[in-house]
């Protein structure tokens, strides 16, 4: 589960076997290649990826594991 990672193009192939849920502020310009191109890539490829762009965040937004606004616990659970 990528949260404001940098992401390697090559990689997202490699992804498609497995669920893959990236979490990203809106704000966060600083890593390259973008998050919404690995997320649409990972599924071109036959993947299952899910985007959540957080608004009006930036880069530290690695909160998101003691929300429970979003029930990564549960969602881990049932991959």
């Amino acid at each position: 589960m990528p949260v404001c990672g940098s992401v390697d193009p090559l990689s997202c192939a490699l992804l498609t076997k497995m669920p893959v849920w990236i979490f990203h502020g809106e704000l966060d310009r600083g890593m390259g290649f973008s998050v919404i191109q690995a997320h649409e890539m990972i599924n071109r490829c036959g993947g299952s990826s899910k985007l959540t762009l957080l608004s009006g965040q930036g880069h530290e937004i690695r909160w998101i594991y003691h929300s429970d606004r979003f029930d990564i616990i549960n969602w881990m659970l049932a991959q």
